[in-house]
């Protein structure tokens, strides 16, 4: 997985709770579609939405930009931009498939496909079977 799948698939939709529509939408953006899809609430932007947006950078990528970069001044507003950042950041190990599910999906969908996956009875193998001889 490349570092912009890995930021549009795992880092920004985590942190926004919403998807990546376009390259060139703002940060700021994303956040306020995150707010409205009930993800987060009377979080602001700046300061509060930028820091969390860092630690979600640090959970994917060994480094992160500087709050600074991410200010109204500074050189990451949009989501390419954060894209051209983090191309040259090196990523952290992805996590075993459990734990990144039960990283990035709501506890009640978790469970629900877990008891989907299960089956419902066991049957044990023929290598386990005993069979009697006539």
């Amino acid at each position: 997985m490349n570092n912009t799948e890995r930021l549009f698939l795992y880092t920004l939709p985590h942190w926004s709770g919403v998807t990546v529509k376009l390259s060139p939408e703002k940060l700021s953006d994303m956040w306020i579609r995150g707010e409205n899809a009930a993800h987060h609430s009377s979080i602001p932007y700046d300061p509060d939405g930028i820091e969390l947006l860092r630690k979600e950078i640090l959970k994917d990528f060994t480094t992160a930009p500087s709050t600074g970069s991410f200010a109204d001044t500074g050189a990451i507003q949009t989501v390419d931009d954060l894209r051209i950042d983090t191309s040259r950041r090196q990523q952290n190990p992805l996590p075993r498939t459990g734990t990144l599910l039960a990283r990035i999906l709501p506890e009640e969908e978790l469970g629900a496909r877990a008891s989907a996956t299960s089956p419902s009875r066991t049957v044990p193998s023929t290598a386990s079977r005993k069979r009697r001889k006539p």
